[in-house]
């Protein structure tokens, strides 16, 4: 499992980078609050026989 963090200002392409990832097979979330990113994290390390494999990417 990798996980990509996409950030950026308002504008700077963020969403089509995201669109771009989903077509590498990527799963992709859009707009986390950076309040929630920890627990994404813990719950993909909590999940990785599920994740194994899988890329993600987040958006924040």
């Amino acid at each position: 499992m990798k996980l990509l963090i996409v950030s950026g200002l308002s504008g700077a392409g963020k969403s089509i980078a995201l669109q771009a990832l989903e077509d590498l097979e990527y799963y992709c979330v859009d707009n986390l609050p950076l309040v929630l990113l920890p627990t994404f994290i813990q719950q993909m390390i909590g999940g990785a026989e599920h994740w194994a494999g899988h890329d993600i990417a987040v958006g924040i």
